[in-house]
Protein backbone atom coordinates (compact mmCIF):
# COMPACT_ATOMS: atom_id res chain seq x y z
CA UNK A 1 0.00 0.00 0.00
CA UNK A 2 1.00 3.60 -0.36
CA UNK A 3 2.13 5.72 2.60
CA UNK A 4 0.39 9.05 3.06
CA UNK A 5 2.09 11.51 5.41
CA UNK A 6 -0.27 12.96 7.99
CA UNK A 7 0.45 16.42 9.40
CA UNK A 8 -0.95 17.45 12.79
CA UNK A 9 -2.82 20.74 12.56
CA UNK A 10 -1.21 23.63 14.45
CA UNK A 11 -4.34 24.05 16.58
CA UNK A 12 -4.01 20.46 17.81
CA UNK A 13 -0.40 21.09 18.82
CA UNK A 14 -1.42 24.15 20.84
CA UNK A 15 -4.16 22.14 22.51
CA UNK A 16 -1.65 19.42 23.41
CA UNK A 17 0.73 22.00 24.91
CA UNK A 18 -2.12 23.39 27.04
CA UNK A 19 -2.98 19.89 28.27
CA UNK A 20 0.65 19.21 29.20
CA UNK A 21 0.92 22.56 30.97
CA UNK A 22 -2.28 21.84 32.90
CA UNK A 23 -0.87 18.43 33.85
CA UNK A 24 2.20 20.20 35.30
CA UNK A 25 -0.04 22.44 37.36
CA UNK A 26 -2.15 19.55 38.65
CA UNK A 27 0.98 17.54 39.48
CA UNK A 28 2.50 20.48 41.37
CA UNK A 29 -0.75 21.20 43.25
CA UNK A 30 -0.88 17.57 44.35
CA UNK A 31 2.76 17.69 45.50
CA UNK A 32 2.10 20.92 47.43
CA UNK A 33 -0.89 19.39 49.24
CA UNK A 34 1.17 16.37 50.31
CA UNK A 35 4.06 18.51 51.56
CA UNK A 36 1.62 20.78 53.40
CA UNK A 37 0.43 17.75 55.39
CA UNK A 38 4.04 17.01 56.38
CA UNK A 39 4.69 20.61 57.42
CA UNK A 40 1.59 20.63 59.62
CA UNK A 41 2.64 17.48 61.49
CA UNK A 42 2.90 18.17 65.27
CA UNK A 43 6.21 16.32 65.37
CA UNK A 44 7.94 19.18 63.55
CA UNK A 45 7.49 21.40 66.58
CA UNK A 46 9.62 19.00 68.64
CA UNK A 47 12.60 18.92 66.26
CA UNK A 48 15.93 20.36 67.33
CA UNK A 49 16.89 23.64 65.65
CA UNK A 50 19.39 22.11 63.21
CA UNK A 51 16.89 19.39 62.26
CA UNK A 52 14.13 21.90 61.66
CA UNK A 53 16.42 24.09 59.54
CA UNK A 54 17.08 21.08 57.30
CA UNK A 55 13.33 20.51 56.85
CA UNK A 56 12.59 24.16 56.07
CA UNK A 57 15.56 24.46 53.70
CA UNK A 58 14.42 21.35 51.81
CA UNK A 59 10.85 22.70 51.61
CA UNK A 60 12.07 26.04 50.25
CA UNK A 61 14.30 24.34 47.65
CA UNK A 62 11.33 22.20 46.60
CA UNK A 63 9.10 25.30 46.40
CA UNK A 64 11.62 27.14 44.21
CA UNK A 65 11.76 24.07 41.97
CA UNK A 66 7.97 23.93 41.67
CA UNK A 67 7.69 27.61 40.81
CA UNK A 68 10.21 27.16 38.00
CA UNK A 69 8.42 24.00 36.91
CA UNK A 70 5.00 25.63 36.57
CA UNK A 71 5.83 29.32 36.21
CA UNK A 72 3.38 30.10 39.02
CA UNK A 73 3.87 31.34 42.58
CA UNK A 74 3.61 28.48 45.06
CA UNK A 75 0.85 28.66 47.66
CA UNK A 76 3.08 26.38 49.73
CA UNK A 77 5.15 29.40 50.79
CA UNK A 78 2.31 30.49 53.07
CA UNK A 79 2.36 27.13 54.86
CA UNK A 80 6.15 27.29 55.27
CA UNK A 81 5.89 30.84 56.66
CA UNK A 82 3.10 29.94 59.12
CA UNK A 83 4.85 26.76 60.30
CA UNK A 84 8.16 28.57 60.76
CA UNK A 85 6.56 31.33 62.82
CA UNK A 86 4.85 28.73 65.00
CA UNK A 87 8.13 26.87 65.48
CA UNK A 88 9.96 30.07 66.34
CA UNK A 89 7.32 31.06 68.92
CA UNK A 90 7.86 27.72 70.69
CA UNK A 91 11.64 28.08 70.32
CA UNK A 92 11.59 31.55 71.91
CA UNK A 93 9.39 30.52 74.86
CA UNK A 94 11.69 27.58 75.59
CA UNK A 95 14.87 29.68 75.43
CA UNK A 96 13.57 32.41 77.71
CA UNK A 97 12.43 29.78 80.22
CA UNK A 98 15.85 28.09 80.00
CA UNK A 99 17.67 31.36 80.68
CA UNK A 100 15.46 32.25 83.64
CA UNK A 101 15.97 28.79 85.16
CA UNK A 102 19.73 29.08 84.65
CA UNK A 103 19.87 32.46 86.40
CA UNK A 104 17.66 31.27 89.26
CA UNK A 105 20.00 28.33 89.94
CA UNK A 106 23.28 30.18 89.32
CA UNK A 107 25.70 30.71 92.24
CA UNK A 108 27.13 33.69 90.30
CA UNK A 109 30.70 32.49 90.68
CA UNK A 110 33.32 32.47 87.90
CA UNK A 111 32.92 29.43 85.69
CA UNK A 112 35.64 26.91 86.60
CA UNK A 113 37.83 26.46 83.55
CA UNK A 114 41.56 25.82 83.52
CA UNK A 115 43.37 28.42 81.42
CA UNK A 116 40.45 30.86 81.45
CA UNK A 117 37.46 31.19 79.20
CA UNK A 118 36.23 33.59 76.53
CA UNK A 119 33.25 33.98 74.20
CA UNK A 120 35.12 32.25 71.38
CA UNK A 121 34.79 29.09 73.50
CA UNK A 122 31.02 29.19 73.01
CA UNK A 123 30.36 26.89 70.06
CA UNK A 124 27.10 28.60 69.05
CA UNK A 125 28.78 32.03 68.87
CA UNK A 126 32.13 31.01 67.38
CA UNK A 127 31.14 31.09 63.66
CA UNK A 128 29.83 34.63 63.96
CA UNK A 129 32.84 35.88 65.92
CA UNK A 130 35.16 34.37 63.32
CA UNK A 131 33.17 35.98 60.50
CA UNK A 132 32.87 39.38 62.20
CA UNK A 133 35.76 40.88 60.23
CA UNK A 134 35.12 39.03 56.96
CA UNK A 135 33.57 40.76 53.98
CA UNK A 136 29.91 39.93 53.39
CA UNK A 137 30.71 38.20 50.07
CA UNK A 138 33.26 35.95 51.78
CA UNK A 139 30.87 34.62 54.42
CA UNK A 140 29.42 31.12 53.93
CA UNK A 141 26.10 31.09 52.09
CA UNK A 142 23.89 28.02 52.29
CA UNK A 143 21.86 29.18 49.27
CA UNK A 144 25.01 29.51 47.14
CA UNK A 145 26.13 26.01 48.11
CA UNK A 146 22.72 24.48 47.43
CA UNK A 147 22.39 25.96 43.96
CA UNK A 148 26.04 26.01 42.85
CA UNK A 149 25.43 23.13 40.39
CA UNK A 150 22.19 24.54 38.93
CA UNK A 151 23.32 28.02 37.95
CA UNK A 152 21.46 29.61 40.83
CA UNK A 153 18.11 28.12 39.82
CA UNK A 154 16.18 25.35 41.52
CA UNK A 155 14.52 24.44 38.20
CA UNK A 156 17.03 23.84 35.41
CA UNK A 157 17.90 21.37 32.68
CA UNK A 158 21.15 19.80 31.56
CA UNK A 159 22.24 21.67 28.40
CA UNK A 160 23.48 18.45 26.76
CA UNK A 161 20.94 15.79 27.67
CA UNK A 162 17.98 18.09 28.34
CA UNK A 163 17.26 16.18 31.56
CA UNK A 164 15.88 18.08 34.53
CA UNK A 165 18.59 18.75 37.13
CA UNK A 166 17.65 17.38 40.52
CA UNK A 167 17.93 20.29 43.01
CA UNK A 168 18.45 17.81 45.85
CA UNK A 169 21.34 15.97 44.21
CA UNK A 170 23.88 17.89 46.28
CA UNK A 171 21.53 18.91 49.09
CA UNK A 172 23.10 16.86 51.89
CA UNK A 173 26.62 17.61 50.66
CA UNK A 174 25.83 21.32 50.65
CA UNK A 175 24.54 21.22 54.22
CA UNK A 176 27.65 19.34 55.36
CA UNK A 177 29.92 21.72 53.46
CA UNK A 178 28.15 24.65 55.08
CA UNK A 179 28.75 23.22 58.56
CA UNK A 180 32.39 22.39 57.81
CA UNK A 181 33.04 25.75 56.20
CA UNK A 182 31.68 27.58 59.21
CA UNK A 183 33.62 25.48 61.72
CA UNK A 184 36.98 25.54 59.90
CA UNK A 185 39.30 28.26 61.22
CA UNK A 186 43.01 28.90 61.45
CA UNK A 187 44.74 29.49 64.76
CA UNK A 188 45.33 33.12 63.75
CA UNK A 189 41.62 33.62 63.10
CA UNK A 190 40.73 32.00 66.43
CA UNK A 191 43.21 34.20 68.30
CA UNK A 192 41.95 37.36 66.59
CA UNK A 193 38.32 36.47 67.30
CA UNK A 194 39.16 35.71 70.94
CA UNK A 195 40.86 39.08 71.30
CA UNK A 196 37.81 40.86 69.83
CA UNK A 197 35.33 38.97 72.01
CA UNK A 198 37.32 39.18 75.26
CA UNK A 199 39.80 42.07 75.22
CA UNK A 200 42.18 42.28 78.20
CA UNK A 201 41.14 44.56 81.01
CA UNK A 202 42.73 48.01 81.04
CA UNK A 203 44.59 49.16 84.18
CA UNK A 204 42.11 49.95 86.92
CA UNK A 205 39.27 48.02 85.23
CA UNK A 206 37.69 44.81 86.45
CA UNK A 207 38.38 41.78 84.25
CA UNK A 208 35.51 40.05 82.48
CA UNK A 209 33.75 37.46 84.63
CA UNK A 210 31.95 34.51 83.05
CA UNK A 211 29.43 32.64 85.19
CA UNK A 212 27.25 29.74 84.20
CA UNK A 213 24.44 32.13 83.31
CA UNK A 214 26.79 34.27 81.22
CA UNK A 215 27.73 31.28 79.10
CA UNK A 216 24.11 30.13 78.87
CA UNK A 217 23.04 33.57 77.63
CA UNK A 218 25.89 33.57 75.11
CA UNK A 219 24.88 30.14 73.81
CA UNK A 220 21.28 31.25 73.42
CA UNK A 221 22.33 34.41 71.57
CA UNK A 222 24.32 32.23 69.18
CA UNK A 223 21.23 30.11 68.54
CA UNK A 224 19.19 33.23 67.74
CA UNK A 225 21.88 34.33 65.29
CA UNK A 226 21.65 30.95 63.59
CA UNK A 227 17.86 31.35 63.33
CA UNK A 228 18.31 34.80 61.77
CA UNK A 229 20.72 33.37 59.22
CA UNK A 230 18.92 30.14 58.33
CA UNK A 231 15.24 31.15 58.56
CA UNK A 232 14.81 34.49 56.85
CA UNK A 233 11.03 34.51 57.32
CA UNK A 234 11.45 34.98 61.09
CA UNK A 235 14.78 36.84 61.07
CA UNK A 236 13.16 40.03 62.41
CA UNK A 237 11.41 38.13 65.21
CA UNK A 238 14.67 36.37 66.08
CA UNK A 239 16.50 39.71 66.27
CA UNK A 240 13.91 40.98 68.74
CA UNK A 241 14.17 37.70 70.66
CA UNK A 242 17.96 38.05 70.89
CA UNK A 243 17.54 41.55 72.32
CA UNK A 244 15.04 40.20 74.85
CA UNK A 245 17.49 37.50 75.96
CA UNK A 246 20.23 40.11 76.36
CA UNK A 247 18.01 42.50 78.33
CA UNK A 248 16.72 39.70 80.53
CA UNK A 249 20.29 38.75 81.46
CA UNK A 250 21.47 42.35 81.95
CA UNK A 251 18.43 43.13 84.12
CA UNK A 252 19.17 40.14 86.38
CA UNK A 253 22.84 41.15 86.70
CA UNK A 254 21.88 44.76 87.45
CA UNK A 255 19.62 43.58 90.26
CA UNK A 256 22.19 41.20 91.70
CA UNK A 257 25.41 43.26 91.66
CA UNK A 258 24.22 46.18 93.87
CA UNK A 259 23.36 43.64 96.57
CA UNK A 260 26.67 41.74 96.35
CA UNK A 261 28.20 41.22 99.82
CA UNK A 262 31.34 43.17 100.80
CA UNK A 263 34.51 41.48 99.60
CA UNK A 264 32.71 39.77 96.73
CA UNK A 265 34.32 39.85 93.30
CA UNK A 266 31.25 41.79 92.18
CA UNK A 267 31.52 44.48 94.85
CA UNK A 268 33.07 47.72 93.57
Amino acid sequence: GSFTAQYTPFEDILALVEVLQAARTHLWDDAQSKLRVILNAPRLQRLRLEEYVRVVTAAEVFTDFGEGFTGREATLRGAIWAQTREYYASFHRTRISTLVTSMDNDFWQPYPCEGGISLISVQELRPFLLAASAAADDRPSLAKLLFKHTGGKAWSQDPESGDVVNPFASYQDALRAFAVQKSRATKEAMDAAELRSSPPAAPGEWPQIFTGSTLKAARLMGEYLHVMEAMKTVAHDAALGLIQVFLCYVHAVALFIPTAPPGSIYAS
